[in-house]
């Protein structure tokens, strides 16, 4: 599949360069890739789908992925062998995996566009150990 945002580029991650390309890439959720803390800005589940590819929580709030998101997730899953991690810190994964089930990315689901997940309190260090 051609990836028009490096094609532009004149650069095709499906020639010899993609040996150089990384085997996984990592992303924090909270701020990073929506646009709240999910455990205090949310007022948690039910969580449901609104319009725009926003959430609502159980009171009507909504949040968001922020706007390059879906395209650069899209783009990261085009790359050959290179996988998508989540490395979060918050004391609420359920919450955080029933979003990820809820909001879009592209033609999927955000948490199909996750490859491995680690999802509980404690050290980014302890993660990142467990996502190498």
């Amino acid at each position: 599949h051609p990836i028009p945002e490096l094609e532009a580029l004149g650069w095709d991650p499906r020639k010899e360069e993609a040996e150089f390309l990384p085997e996984l890439i990592v992303f924090d959720l909270d701020f990073t890739l929506w646009s709240c803390w999910i455990d205090t800005h949310t007022n948690g589940p039910p969580y449901r789908l609104a319009a725009n590819n926003k959430v609502k929580d159980r009171y009507g709030d909504t949040m968001e992925l922020f706007s390059d998101v879906p395209r650069v997730l899209d783009l990261i899953m085009q790359l050959p062998n290179t996988r998508i991690g989540i490395a979060s810190r918050t004391d609420r994964a359920e919450w955080a995996k029933q979003i990820q089930s809820d909001i879009g990315v592209k033609k999927k689901k955000m948490i199909e566009c996750i490859d491995f997940m680690e999802i509980y309190p404690g050290s980014k260090v302890t993660h990142f150990r467990n996502l190498a």
